[in-house]
Order: C-alpha cells, then sequence, then structure tokens
C-alpha cells in the first residue's frame, strides 16, 4: 500500500473569556477578522466563538507551525484586550452576556452539513440558537485534492470516503476524546457522518476541537484523515466496511460511547495491521507496532499524557520554533518508555 501526501487545513473553534466568563468573539476580533502567520492566515468571528483558517499545507509538521505563529500572534492581541483563550468543547453563555450579543453572534456560525446516512431533512439544525445559550466548538478537517488521479477521485467519493473516515478517525478519537460536552455538542454539529464538499476536496465535520490542544493531538488526526483518504484511494475501504458494523459506528461517535468506540477498533486492528505491514510513502500514525502502544495511551486517557500542557504556550513555542515532538516520536519515545516502566 502507497501513501500519498494531500492537502491538508482545517477550521477549528474555540473561545474567549475574561475574569467573568465566556465572551463574544465580536467583542476582541475585528468584524472582518485578523490576519495572523506568515502564509495570510486568518481568525474570524464564527457566532459566539473563534475560528482559525491556517493556510493549507501538505505537511502535517509545516500546518503546526503556521499554527503557533497564529496563535503567537493572537496571544499579543487578546493581551490588548484583556482577554484568554478558552478550549472547552461545550460551554454555556451567561444570560447577561448572551443578552448582549448581537443578532449575528447569537446565529450559529454556519449551515447544516450533508450526512452520509441520513436525508438533508434529517441533517438539518433544529436548536433554536436565539435563544440556546450552549455553544460547541468543532475541529473540521479540510482534505484537499493535489492532482493525483486515484487521491482525487478518493476525495471525491464521499459515499465511500466518509463511512472510512467515521471508522478510523472519528471512532478511534472517541477513545481519545471523552468529553460527555461531546454527546451535547452532537445535538446540533459533529454528528457521524457529517461532511461538505467544498470545491478543493472535503470537509470532514465530525471531530471536536480536541485536538487543538497540541501538536501530538494535531499531529495524529491529521495522520489518521489522511491514511483514510489513500484506503480509499488504494481500493482497501471495503476491507474496513465489511467487518464492521456502521450502525455501531455511528452509535458509538454519536453517543460518545468508549466502550462501543473500543469493541469497534478491536474489530479493525488486525487490518490496520495487515494493510501498513508493507507501506511505502508518508509515516502513517497507526501500524501493526504502534498498535499496542497506542492501546496503552488510551488505557491511560488523554489527561495523563497532556495533564500539564498549556495550550496557548504549546503552539506559541512552535511558531517561535521550540518544535516538540510529532504523534508517531510521541508513541515511540513517552508513551513506550511510560510503559516499559509499567510492566517493572
Amino acid at each position: 500500500m502507497i501513501i500519498q501526501r494531500i492537502m491538508l487545513g482545517c477550521d477549528p473553534e474555540f473561545f474567549f473569556k475574561n475574569s467573568k466568563g465566556i465572551v463574544g468573539a465580536e467583542s476582541v476580533l475585528p468584524e472582518d477578522g485578523m490576519e495572523a502567520g506568515q502564509y495570510h492566515s486568518k481568525f474570524i468571528i464564527d457566532g459566539v466563538q473563534a475560528e482559525l483558517n491556517p493556510a493549507p499545507n501538505r505537511c502535517r509538521e509545516i500546518l503546526a507551525n503556521e499554527i503557533g505563529r497564529c496563535f503567537l500572534s493572537l496571544k499579543e492581541h487578546m493581551d490588548s484586550v484583556g482577554v484568554s483563550i478558552d478550549m472547552s468543547q461545550t460551554v454555556e453563555v451567561k444570560k447577561d452576556v448572551f443578552d448582549t450579543l448581537s443578532d449575528k453572534s447569537k446565529r450559529f456560525g454556519c449551515s447544516g452539513s450533508k450526512n452520509a446516512y441520513k436525508s438533508e431533512a434529517e441533517s438539518k439544525i433544529t436548536i433554536n440558537p436565539m435563544v440556546y445559550r450552549k455553544r460547541s466548538a468543532g475541529g473540521h478537517l479540510h482534505l484537499g485534492k493535489i492532482g493525483f488521479t486515484n487521491i482525487d477521485k478518493a476525495l471525491s467519493s464521499p459515499e465511500r470516503l466518509i463511512p472510512i473516515l467515521d471508522i478510523l478517525l472519528g471512532n478511534t478519537c472517541v477513545l481519545i476524546d471523552r468529553d460527555e460536552g461531546n454527546i451535547e455538542r452532537r445535538k446540533s454539529y459533529g454528528r457521524a457522518g457529517e461532511y461538505r464538499t467544498p470545491p478543493h476536496g472535503i470537509e470532514y465535520r465530525t471531530l471536536s476541537n480536541f485536538w487543538l490542544q497540541n501538536y501530538q493531538l494535531m499531529s495524529f488526526v491529521f495522520g489518521m484523515a489522511r491514511f483514510a483518504v489513500n484506503v480509499v484511494a488504494n481500493d482497501k475501504d471495503k476491507e474496513f466496511t465489511d467487518a464492521i458494523n456502521m450502525k455501531e459506528i455511528e452509535k458509538a461517535i454519536n453517543k460518545n460511547d468508549f466502550k462501543l468506540a473500543y469493541k469497534n477498533f478491536l474489530k479493525i486492528e488486525p487490518i490496520i495491521g495487515e494493510l501498513t505491514r508493507e507501506i511505502g510513502g508518508v509515516s502513517v500514525p497507526l501500524d501493526g507496532q504502534k498498535l499496542p502502544l497506542f492501546r496503552h495511551f488510551v488505557n491511560k486517557g488523554m489527561k495523563h499524557w497532556f495533564k500539564d500542557t498549556d495550550t496557548m504556550e504549546s503552539w506559541i513555542h512552535r511558531g517561535t520554533g521550540k518544535n516538540p515532538l510529532g504523534w508517531e516520536r510521541f508513541l515511540e519515545t513517552a508513551v513506550y518508555n511510560d510503559l516499559n516502566n509499567s510492566i517493572k
């Protein structure tokens, strides 16, 4: 199996807060957004939330460096207006703050998604944003065409690609991202099978912003997304869809059901191991050797690995040239050493 690069982009959301709680992004960012980074990236207002639109790249590390430079620019601006960043997945805006928001900010920042498993009517948002004070932060991925026939064909086939993204990425991220806010978020956004088809390829809309906490998680998510595209490009998707019940994948994602997601994952482990036995091209986040390390990572839980991580500082350090380990090296060092120490 050959793994080819694809164009990687994203539009993750997050919140601003002051000493009294969450504030609307409209009180922090200019109406037409704020340019940041090195490659004309931008922060924009997206309802209550702020949204980062970093310049896309084929390389996870280069994309991460740009995100770091963006947050470095944002930190200076936040300090000047007296706010800080809040990476919560779901928040409830206080009524007195909500009442001061403009109607534009009260509205949900974007329209509904297409859904691989439901009709258009079923996937529409039914919550009234003008009175509903809870808001959630998505971590949408943009996967772009690059001119290679098989890759571009995969990205033009959502009926095949979205289920594989749900199997390999959406379900697997339930094992990592156990925040119960996901259940609330998926009442309006981010259900299994949600996507859009922009001109550049596919926007996968199921994940929360959890991966924006640090580079290791971002590296994992984009690496698995790229692997999923290549599974379809290499016509290996049927091996996964034949081995799994897609209803169980949907349920695990929509209910953020860890036990069911783990059960699903165990069914696809041998397929991942076999497909990655002899692999060419770029590296992948999981293969036969990394799977035991990943199970150890999951069993310990995300807070064990990143309990002392300051999200803003983590990204700012990337923006100033300090590059922490990517996902693969993180597994091979930190997780490997922790596993060995636990065996002794």
